[in-house]
C-alpha cells in the first residue's frame, strides 16, 4: 500500500505518480527505438562482414545490365549465412517502426525493389529472426534501462525485489 501525507514532499510524490503512466510510455518508446536501431545496425554490419564460405563468381554486368569495364569477383553466401551484398537493395530496405508504446516492427522489403527477395530470404534462412533471437536479452535490457531512467527523472526510487 502507498501512503501519502499532506506535506510538500507528499504533494511532490503524488505529482510524480500522476505523471508516471505518460513517462513510462515515453520511455518504453525510447527503449524500443534504441533496440530497433541496434537490430538494424547489427544486421547490416553482419551482412557486409568478410569471411564468407560460399561459391566465388565473376560478375561481368552491373546494375541495369550494363557491361562492367573490369569484371569483379563476388563471394556468395551459403544457405546458413546472412545474404551477401551485391546491389545493396535488400540491405537498404531493412528498417523498423515503433508503433505506440509497446510494439515495434522490424523488417525488410520496404523500398519496393527488394520486396520479393526479402520474402524469399525469410522463408529460406531467416536473417531477421536470427538477429532478433541473438539480441533478445539486449532488447529487454534497453527497455528496462530506459524505464528506470524515466523513474529517476521523476525522482522515484526503484527497488528490485
Amino acid at each position: 500500500m502507498i501512503k501519502f501525507t499532506e506535506s510538500k514532499e507528499g504533494k511532490k510524490a503524488m505529482d510524480a505518480f500522476m505523471k508516471l503512466p505518460a513517462e513510462t510510455e515515453r520511455q518504453m518508446r525510447r527503449g524500443l527505438y534504441i533496440s530497433g536501431k541496434m537490430l538494424e545496425s547489427d544486421l547490416k554490419k553482419n551482412m557486409t562482414k568478410k569471411g564468407r564460405s560460399g561459391r566465388i563468381y565473376t560478375i561481368y554486368r552491373g546494375l541495369g545490365g550494363r557491361l562492367l569495364k573490369k569484371p569483379r569477383k563476388h563471394q556468395a553466401s551459403t544457405p546458413n549465412e546472412l545474404p551477401a551484398v551485391i546491389s545493396g537493395d535488400y540491405r537498404n530496405s531493412i528498417g523498423f517502426k515503433v508503433l505506440g508504446s509497446s510494439k515495434m516492427e522490424f523488417g525488410s522489403g520496404g523500398n519496393g525493389k527488394a520486396e520479393d527477395y526479402a520474402k524469399y530470404l525469410e522463408n529460406r534462412n531467416r536473417p531477421l529472426r536470427k538477429t532478433v533471437r541473438k539480441l533478445r536479452n539486449q532488447i529487454n535490457s534497453n527497455i528496462t534501462k530506459e524505464i528506470n531512467r524515466g523513474m529517476r527523472k521523476l525522482k522515484i526510487k526503484v527497488k528490485k525485489t
